[in-house]
């Protein structure tokens, strides 16, 4: 139940401020805003079905405190808005390929997690990865904030994992 007010600041944004004025590519400072702004309440419902049990799969598996689950993403999200230059885009979908992309590098390096079920999580990756792939071929999606942001988030996820490492065996 918690885990449900992580979706408050979205539906603030979502209800108050015009979805024109945080799009990437409309304003100086869309990059920083858009992930909290979205088209349409289906888009809101849509992404916050899969943030809100992945922000909850995140705590539970790497006991990571909400600032990290929350600010991590964002920076990846904030990342690809900057470098990308197409049409307008809202959506928290950034924040959710980010985490998507720390749960598979902590996965495949090993920080934090071993994989037990290998089917279920190959079949969960083909699925995250269909799922960024293919709507961008029907248009009003954006497969390069989804690409730049996933990648950010395993960039984060392989630095991170090496400092732990340094830290819990040392320097040597």
């Amino acid at each position: 139940m918690k885990h449900l007010l992580i979706s408050i600041p979205f539906v603030l944004v979502f209800l108050i401020l015009p979805v024109e004025a945080l799009a990437v590519g409309e304003t100086w400072y869309g990059a920083f805003v858009y992930g909290f702004q979205h088209s349409n309440i289906f888009h809101l419902i849509g992404n916050m079905l899969v943030f809100v049990p992945l922000v909850h799969v995140m705590r539970e598996r790497f006991l990571f405190d909400y600032w990290r689950i929350l600010l991590v993403p964002y920076l990846c999200s904030v990342f690809a808005g900057l470098v990308y230059s197409g049409e307008p885009v809202v959506g928290s979908s950034g924040m959710i390929y980010a985490l998507i992309g720390i749960y598979y590098a902590s996965a495949v390096g090993g920080y934090h997690m071993k994989v037990q079920r290998k089917k279920k999580f190959t079949i969960w990756f083909v699925v995250a990865l269909l799922s960024m792939v293919v709507p961008s071929f029907f248009g009003g999606v954006s497969l390069f904030i989804h690409l730049a942001s996933w990648v950010a988030g395993s960039v984060y996820a392989f630095v991170n994992a090496a400092f732990y490492n340094v830290l819990k065996r040392g320097y040597n």
